[in-house]
């Protein structure tokens, strides 16, 4: 194992460390994104992603919607752009920051169609 990899395991182990101890609301307090752990997940490399995939209750937890809106809004083409693996439904995190960047407004009378 190179210094390199021994140091990202260690920061891998932090991470979780603290996540196991405190949850994501301590993450959430001081501006944090939770890291996303799933239930059984062999590792913790996936944690520190520039760019992690989600389910839907990750991607609707950070859109701060319900998992059915999510899923309403994909049949009907308003929310953010998804990814179909096998029968499952992913979403990039780049892709829920671009929908949310897309749907700023400055005021009410603006369009609240979305896109």
């Amino acid at each position: 194992m190179t210094k390199d990899e021994k140091f990202r395991s260690k920061q891998e182990a932090k991470v979780l460390s603290a996540y196991k101890a405190f949850g994501k609301a301590v993450f959430r307090s001081c501006g944090l994104p939770a890291p996303l752990l799933k239930a059984g997940s062999r590792g913790v490399g996936h944690l520190l992603y520039k760019d992690p995939i989600l389910d839907t209750y990750e991607a609707a937890e950070v859109l701060g919607l319900a998992k059915h809106t999510l899923d309403n809004w994909r049949t009907t083409g308003k929310g953010p752009m998804y990814i179909r693996v096998g029968n499952r439904i992913r979403y990039r995190k780049s892709s829920l920051d671009e929908f949310l960047s897309k749907n700023r407004q400055w005021s009410t009378s603006e369009s609240g169609d979305l896109e």
